[in-house]
């Protein structure tokens, strides 16, 4: 969302760090890299103005800036998305669990999995990309939840391998 006159200045600033030849691999980098480093500061900012109201602007944002993102945050459509999202995110299934947690953020499953491809020359098996997905890099699951039904699969996995 940020306007591109904003994403070209920042760029010009830069661009006396890298060759011509190589300036669009510079601009896919460089929003790849923004667009992670900005995933949650609007959510923050939010925050802050829910606490401290008018009072809780960020000194790095301008009245005309901020005054538009709290015209957002009321806007009925703004209320209602945020509800319905935070209603899915405290959903609990036929068992009274939560969703389970995960940490690719918002990232896709596919391009977690498109990841794998590149760091090892082979796609990951669904088995391996809920790993990847739902634990730690030593393996550890980040919610029980989600590791009852891995061990439930695996299982079963290995079991119709033995019959074959």
């Amino acid at each position: 969302m940020t306007p591109n006159h904003v994403k070209i200045t920042c760029l010009n600033v830069l661009r006396w760090h890298w060759s011509l030849g190589i300036t669009e691999r510079v601009k896919r980098e460089f929003v790849a890299k923004a667009k992670t480093c900005l995933c949650n500061t609007v959510s923050d900012w939010k925050d802050k103005w829910e606490i401290y109201g008018y009072g809780g602007k960020p000194t790095e944002l301008t009245t005309d800036v901020w005054d538009g993102l709290i015209a957002y945050w009321k806007l009925p459509s703004s209320i209602i998305k945020v509800n319905s999202c935070s209603a899915s995110r405290r959903t609990k299934d036929k068992d009274g669990h939560l969703p389970m947690v995960q940490r690719t953020g918002q990232k896709p499953h596919a391009g977690v999995r498109l990841e794998g491809l590149e760091k090892t020359g082979v796609l990951p098996s669904l088995s391996e990309l809920f790993k990847m997905t739902h634990a730690t890099s030593d393996r550890v699951f980040v919610d029980p939840a989600s590791e009852k039904p891995f061990h439930a699969v695996a299982a079963r996995i290995e079991e119709w391998e033995t019959q074959l």
